[in-house]
């Protein structure tokens, strides 16, 4: 069996160097995901004064105590989606194919 290697971006933007340390709780994430087969890149940005928050591929994640479960979960609910909407392009461009081959 071929396993292809998925990849996320995880961004983590913060707003004071006490709240860098909700970055660990990304990169244990991150390792989870890649005994999975998922590469995440992890984006940190320091803004001071800024809120902390995270988001996967751009989807916003609750920070909590949960915060490592919810990352990997809001990255198989992407990459779900991202597949789903590939296979719909091939199957559309097969449907294609067909038709145009019988007319």
């Amino acid at each position: 069996m071929i396993r292809v290697r998925e990849n996320i971006t995880i961004t983590v933007v913060y707003g004071s160097p006490e709240e860098a340390v909700i970055v660990n709780a990304v990169s244990v994430a991150a390792s989870k995901l890649l005994e999975e087969g998922i590469e995440a890149n992890i984006i940190q940005v320091y803004m001071p004064g800024t809120k902390p928050s995270i988001s996967v591929n751009g989807v916003y994640v609750e920070i909590d105590e949960l915060l490592h479960l919810k990352i990997e979960e809001k990255a198989y609910e992407t990459l779900i989606e991202n597949i789903t909407n590939k296979v719909s392009e091939l199957v559309s461009g097969i449907a294609a194919m067909t038709i145009k081959e019988n007319v």
